[in-house]
């Protein structure tokens, strides 16, 4: 994806939280797994090493490529 603005970050952020959340909510109505609230903690860490990983290759001089990127040119 062509993330650069802390924007972006912030968003695809919240999309991770949101799908974790989704998925132990599923979780809890099928009784499939463990419905547990603190499974959120993962995926915030994930979220946050991807974050700084990016980050860094940005500070690096790293130019997404338009042609691996899933968004739309802007």
């Amino acid at each position: 994806f062509r993330l650069t603005r802390r924007a972006d970050f912030a968003w695809a952020a919240l999309v991770t939280l949101a799908l974790g959340a989704a998925v132990e909510v599923a979780e809890g109505l099928t009784g499939q797994g463990h419905c547990r609230l603190r499974d959120l903690i993962p995926d915030a860490a994930g979220a946050a090493a991807g974050a700084v990983v990016v980050a860094l290759l940005l500070r690096l001089g790293w130019k997404p490529r338009p042609s691996w990127s899933l968004a739309w040119r802007r």
